[in-house]
């Protein structure tokens, strides 16, 4: 459902449903997980101001799931296994996205997104890896492991080079708030370098276009500042060999393409 209220301002407000079907543990006999389903509010606005020059667009959501399928690690004998769990969670968030345009050829951005996702009836046999036994635990209230926070702020010019094509360059700014774990998750006990930071990521890309458009050579470059961080746990070599490998994310990478279009 939708209304414009003038060309550049319209509000809307949807709900829609969504469905994941069951599945077995194919590790565990006689294992199985129900089918999830679940529901969708959202409403926002679209708008654009000052001659299409800001675009403003915002939105509010609220999810209610049933039998949200989601992997533990379970202590069921031997070094332990992997399986899907279900309960129920529900979140609310807003996203917002702003695009300005001050002069010409410059456009200045910003998304934002806000999630605050909780279990509201989840239990799980998980370990407790300082103990290295078996722990029933209820996750009701308890945060899903998803960051609160996300947002991208970037920058895009361009200009001409009149027979010879044109340049474009392209930088932003990645922000993820830290991620939130429990006592089901083996992050919980282990406390390694930026286990709870912030993640930041720069990202950055320069293009040449000839005048026809048919050729782009670029450089780009991702994570420039080469910010290193590690996320993730791998709970079977915590349990298999008492120490905890912990996965790093990407590591600053450069490259160079050439597009041709026919």
């Amino acid at each position: 459902m939708s209304y414009q209220w003038t060309d550049q301002l319209m509000t809307f407000f949807t709900y829609s449903q969504g469905y994941k079907a069951g599945g077995f543990n194919t590790q565990q006999l006689l294992s199985s997980f129900a089918p999830e389903t679940v529901e969708n509010f959202e409403g926002g606005i679209k708008s654009s101001w000052f001659n299409q020059k800001l675009l403003f667009n915002a939105s509010g959501f609220h999810y209610l799931y049933d039998n949200k399928q989601d992997i533990s690690f379970e202590q069921q004998g031997g070094l332990g296994q992997f399986v899907t769990r279900t309960g129920n969670a529900e979140a609310y968030g807003t996203e917002i996205e702003l695009r300005w345009l001050p002069v010409d050829n410059l456009q200045l951005g910003l998304n934002y997104g806000y999630l605050d996702a909780n279990w509201t009836k989840r239990t799980v046999n998980a370990i407790n890896f300082n103990t290295s036994t078996s722990q029933l635990i209820n996750l009701a209230g308890q945060p899903l492991t998803s960051p609160k926070h996300h947002a991208v702020i970037s920058l895009d010019y361009q200009f001409s080079l009149q027979n010879f094509g044109s340049l474009a360059f392209h930088i932003d700014h990645n922000l993820t708030s830290k991620r939130q774990y429990t006592q089901a998750d083996a992050d919980y006990y282990f406390n390694y370098q930026n286990r709870d930071s912030a993640h930041h990521y720069t990202n950055l890309k320069m293009s040449w276009h000839d005048r026809t458009k048919q050729w782009q050579i670029a450089v780009w470059g991702e994570n420039v500042f080469d910010n290193t961080y590690s996320s993730h746990v791998i709970p079977v070599s915590a349990v298999a060999l008492g120490t905890p490998y912990v996965r790093p994310d990407k590591p600053a990478l450069w490259g160079v393409e050439i597009i041709v279009e026919f």
